[in-house]
């Protein structure tokens, strides 16, 4: 190749197909390549898709160049030519280097573009607008020292988002939220994300954390200099409807969904070991059977502690020496591939939404769902400066969805809403005022002191009801008996304690 270079005045350079970090790894290369292909090492062999030497592994300066004098020795060239081809090398190495921060926009959160998420303005502003606006809707009346406490709070959130640079994050997360919403579809913030004010004041949340005593930092500090994870729990029945729908808000060139990266275990990675050997199915299927609460690399010491591997670990050590040695390189390869990537798949609720540069910053593949998928996980969202959001389905809110529709439609109209005793009637007789005119019912303004409800919750009754429906969960409520909302609260609060 170094010779056919020079005959057509082609640049040479020097490298090596690297595929593994130690020299020792073309082993565990080669029985990635078999579960990849599906085939055994054998199969692999006799096609041209095995690996042709064990060399793919990343060699030091040193080696390189010591490899590069053997070149061109046999080329017949001199050491001039051994200057030339390392000096081109280096060229091509420095042509190719990136830098993070400049060329990957590293740590540097990117949105989408002002114009697409709506505003013309700067977007700091246009958040302290907005959570100004939502102060009359939230706080009707507010007056006095809770009046002083809550601008108290919210100067505080928002000179902190502010020196973060994140206002565009919240903006964008409100869009979203409210494209959620006119869909129709239940939507709800869940964990730290309902700790600040300036989410409930632009309607991500439907929790006050002044109420409740939440407090900001725990979700966003000046401490902590990564984007905040605000998760929205939407109906498990419409999540893949709400994904489509951000990808035609935002644009194909703004949206992928992330990815996780599965990784070996133990049984996996003796079954995928076992059949690069060749071994039988049911002897490997047998084998992994016994392999659980022990890691993969491990394998060796497990044979010596755990009474269930006792028959097989006699089986590595007896002396049939061509079973004994098969089944040790099974044992050792399974070692090799502990934690290593097994797969690629969807991650269950991940959004990546950035701006029209995003798909120059990730790799894509399609998805189960048809949609463009990151190659990145989650793992590497801050690091990369993207905006990471966790759409959730969860069956409850389909269950709370599905109850609303069936009682509008049995009783169509809000007068037979209350005619049938759904809902107390209000002081005029028309009905409370989470039920309009044509029947809709707004779940987030149903009054939180209904006995009825709590007497029903006592009884521990629950099956079906979100959080409080698991046997301990049931046990725990009749015994503490709530009797109201924060009693619930505490409930939840003991049984899973915040991490």
């Amino acid at each position: 190749m170094l010779k056919l270079a020079e005959e057509h005045h082609v640049p040479a350079v020097l490298t090596n197909a690297v595929r593994y970090c130690a020299e020792d790894g073309a082993a565990t290369a080669d029985v990635l390549d078999s579960a990849r292909t599906l085939k055994s090492l054998p199969e692999l062999a006799a096609e041209p898709l095995l690996q042709p030497n064990g060399q793919a592994w990343l060699k030091s300066s040193a080696q390189m160049l010591q490899l590069g004098k053997e070149i061109i020795c046999a080329a017949g060239y001199g050491a001039a030519d051994l200057k030339q081809l390392m000096a081109q090398t280096e060229a091509l190495a420095d042509f190719c280097r990136i830098d993070p921060v400049t060329d990957m926009g590293w740590k540097q959160p990117v949105v989408p573009e002002a114009s697409v998420i709506g505003i013309s303005q700067d977007p700091h502003d246009e958040l302290v607008q907005r959570c100004e606006a939502g102060i009359s809707r939230r706080f009707p009346g507010i007056s006095g020292s809770a009046h002083k406490d809550m601008r108290s709070r919210l100067e505080h959130e928002l000179g902190i988002i502010r020196n973060l640079g994140f206002s565009s994050y919240f903006l964008t997360v409100a869009e979203v939220s409210r494209m959620i919403m006119d869909m129709g579809v239940r939507a709800a913030a869940r964990g730290s994300g309902a700790s600040s004010l300036v989410n409930y004041l632009i309607d991500v949340s439907q929790v006050d954390p002044l109420q409740h005593d939440l407090i900001f930092e725990r979700f966003l500090s000046r401490d902590r200099a990564t984007l905040p994870d605000i998760d929205i729990d939407v109906e498990s029945a419409e999540r893949h409807n709400v994904y489509r729908r951000i990808f035609d808000r935002f644009g194909s060139e703004r949206v992928t969904l992330m990815s996780m990266q599965n990784g070996y275990r133990a049984r996996g990675a003796v079954r995928d070991a076992g059949m690069a050997l060749g071994m039988d199915d049911d002897d490997v299927g047998e084998i992994a059977k016994q392999l659980w609460r022990f890691s993969a690399r491990k394998f060796r010491e497990a044979l010596v502690e755990k009474p269930e591997l006792r028959e097989f670990a006699g089986r590595v050590e007896q002396r049939d020496f061509a079973e004994n040695q098969q089944l040790d390189l099974l044992v050792d390869l399974t070692e090799r591939l502990d934690r290593l990537p097994r797969h690629i798949s969807m991650h269950p609720c991940g959004v990546i939404l950035g701006d029209a540069t995003l798909l120059d910053r990730t790799p894509v593949q399609p998805s189960g769902l048809g949609l463009p998928m990151s190659q990145f996980d989650k793992h590497d969202m801050d690091p990369m400066g993207m905006l990471k959001l966790d759409v959730l389905g969860v069956r409850m809110q389909s269950a709370m969805a599905f109850a609303v529709r069936e009682v509008i439609r049995i009783h169509p109209s809000k007068a037979e809403v209350v005619a049938a005793g759904a809902h107390p009637a209000g002081p005029d007789g028309t009905g409370p005022d989470y039920i309009a005119e044509n029947g809709h019912i707004d779940l987030n303004a149903v009054p939180l002191d209904d006995e009825p409800t709590y007497e029903l919750i006592r009884s521990t009754h629950t099956l079906g009801c979100f959080q409080i429906e698991s046997p301990g969960q049931r046990e725990l409520i009749g015994k503490l008996a709530p009797r109201e909302f924060n009693d619930l609260i505490i409930d939840i609060s003991l049984f899973r304690p915040a991490r």
